[in-house]
């Protein structure tokens, strides 16, 4: 079976397949994220084929999501069912299915054979099915996944600047790597936080931006900031309230899961208490990068 394992904010998960004709493994950059093996891994996949004309299973299931896009969410005795199709195939039709038990353990994914060229590898969890697997895991008391950049500086102190697109979180992560020597980027999109023995880490992730910087690494979380571009830089320290508010618009919540929906809100008013987040104002250059330094000296 020779199964592959992925880790990404210390949640591991493995795949594998019992069809020869399968050929499966990472790609892009989750094989960043590749470890060689796991004894008891987060979630086990099996991975096969299926036929176009193979029923779905979705007769008697509830629509749980719609995404608008590719996938929809199915529920049915306790089992989600995860629905993509794509208008790339005739009739805009399904591709993949992502079947998982109720606490997202155990899993199995069926490829529509007719889809893929034949004998070329597969990441049966392609993209957006492994941040999926992950934010139904995270969202279940484990973590929240945040639309941010996560900077570690020389120092080793982790910086989370958290942005929706086009606030700048691309072009921060290559300031501080230009102009500050040792610093490393998690991801300058999507960053994972999880609180461990008390203290808060910031961990990257595969999903990165126009930058395509991403690193399988954790970072003690320092400082937060929500960013905003502006004339000139500046820092205006928000309330715990309005910072939690801020934080949950830029996170990635399971939103047909109301229990995950719950604790997502709870973490992030929790981690407001205890991190002060501050609105950083800044300008598109190397000024922004030393002012924050300035700030946090």
């Amino acid at each position: 079976m020779n199964p592959h394992f992925l880790r990404i904010a210390d949640l591991t998960v493995a795949f594998s397949t019992r069809d020869p004709s399968l050929h499966i493994g990472p790609q892009g950059a989750a094989k960043r994220f590749a470890v060689a093996e796991s004894t008891h891994p987060d979630v086990t996949v099996d991975v096969s084929w299926m036929e176009a004309t193979d029923p779905i299973g979705i007769e008697e299931a509830q629509l749980r999501f719609d995404s608008g896009g590719i996938w929809k969410l199915y529920e049915q005795q306790n089992e989600f069912l995860f629905v993509f199709s794509s208008p790339r195939f005739i009739g805009g039709g399904v591709y993949k299915l992502a079947l998982f038990d109720k606490d997202f353990c155990r899993g199995q994914v069926r490829l529509v054979k007719s889809c893929y060229p034949p004998g070329e590898s597969i990441y049966p969890l392609e993209y957006p099915l492994d941040e999926l697997l992950m934010l139904n895991l995270l969202g279940r008391g484990r973590g929240v996944e945040l639309h941010a950049c996560g900077i570690v500086d020389g120092a080793g102190q982790g910086f989370l600047f958290c942005g929706q697109s086009g606030a700048g979180k691309s072009t921060t992560a290559g300031l501080w790597q230009k102009d500050v020597p040792g610093a490393e980027v998690l991801s300058d999109d999507r960053i994972v936080i999880r609180k461990e023995s008390g203290t808060y880490f910031m961990y990257g992730t595969p999903w990165h931006g126009d930058a395509q910087l991403s690193q399988a690494k954790r970072a003690p979380l320092s400082r937060v900031f929500v960013l905003k571009q502006g004339r000139q830089n500046g820092i205006q320290t928000l309330s715990a309230a309005t910072a939690a508010a801020e934080l949950f618009a830029r996170s990635f919540p399971a939103f047909h899961d109301s229990s995950a929906l719950d604790f997502t809100v709870q973490f992030l008013s929790e981690m407001s208490d205890q991190k002060p987040c501050e609105l950083l104002t800044f300008v598109r250059d190397s000024s922004a990068v030393e002012f924050v330094r300035r700030s946090v000296a």
